[in-house]
């Protein structure tokens, strides 16, 4: 058995959760991708007086996880680009059950019955079918690998690709992000955007995925028959040389590729990353 089957199935005092207005709430969860959740799911209303706790439970977990990279969450983009237009979701634990580690990495109150260990948020786009996804982050990053929860963040995003029916996805990270590994490991990882100016951090990649749940089955249990159908480009994304993430750029602006990122590559510590094609 995983490790992650562990807390998510043995562990009654951990749950999914969504912090998700019901106008917006799907009217048939889960239909579209093939993987199993537990069912009791936590569904919290995030419009309620009740429940502020909560958010600003939220809003501590994200912005410590984001404190070293500039992109905290302030509480107005929560409320205006997530509670409102889209889905916030992800697991939480049992407060009155919560790891001593936990405790000692997040100051979190004991009011509330639920306490988030991580979040995922999305937004529809204007383009029929698609989201974007804006925020990911769980408490693995700040805890030791002995504490941590296997594939926490993982299958946080999964779960809401899974309860929103979600097909069509974009979103946009750094290329010098170890997270890219999951991000990579949703469906084909197409490159849209090599090189984003207009982002808070030039040196931004945006991407679409196509979302495949075999491979989730892959990324947390190894135990899928997905074949990877990309093949090399010859040429890699030079993470740190902003004339080269710009050429790359201005290919993709040309209409060259597709372009792609594997997610059979080690994302850890790299100073190139290969850049591949279908």
């Amino acid at each position: 058995m995983s490790d992650f089957r562990k807390w998510l199935f043995e562990n009654d005092d951990v749950r999914p959760f969504v912090y998700m207005r019901k106008e917006n709430r799907p009217t048939d969860p889960g239909r579209i991708h093939e993987f199993e959740f537990p069912k009791n799911v936590e569904f919290i209303n995030p419009t309620s007086i009740e429940t502020s706790e909560f958010a600003m439970m939220l809003l501590t977990l994200e912005n410590t996880a984001f404190k070293s990279s500039g992109l905290t969450m302030p509480r107005w983009a929560l409320y205006d680009c997530g509670i409102m237009p889209g889905l916030i979701c992800g697991f939480v634990y049992r407060t009155s059950k919560l790891p001593a580690a936990i405790r000692k990495a997040f100051p979190f109150g004991d009011k509330f019955e639920w306490t988030p260990i991580s979040l995922f948020m999305a937004i529809p786009a204007a383009e029929a079918g698609h989201w974007t996804a804006w925020n990911l982050c769980s408490v693995n990053s700040l805890l030791s690998r002995t504490d941590n929860f296997s594939c926490l963040g993982f299958l946080s995003k999964a779960f809401g690709l899974w309860y929103c029916n979600i097909e069509k996805l974009y979103g946009v990270t750094q290329w010098n992000n170890h997270a890219l590994a999951v991000h990579t490991s949703y469906g084909l990882f197409r490159l849209v955007t090599a090189y984003t100016p207009v982002h808070s951090i030039p040196e931004s990649l945006t991407y679409s995925v196509d979302v495949d749940s075999d491979l989730w089955h892959r990324f947390v249990e190894t135990r899928s028959d997905w074949v990877n159908p990309l093949k090399p480009a010859g040429f890699s994304a030079e993470i740190a040389n902003d004339k080269n993430l710009i050429a790359l750029h201005k290919r993709i602006e040309k209409g060259d590729g597709p372009f792609y990122l594997s997610p059979d590559f080690d994302y850890k510590t790299p100073s190139q990353i290969p850049i591949y094609v279908r």
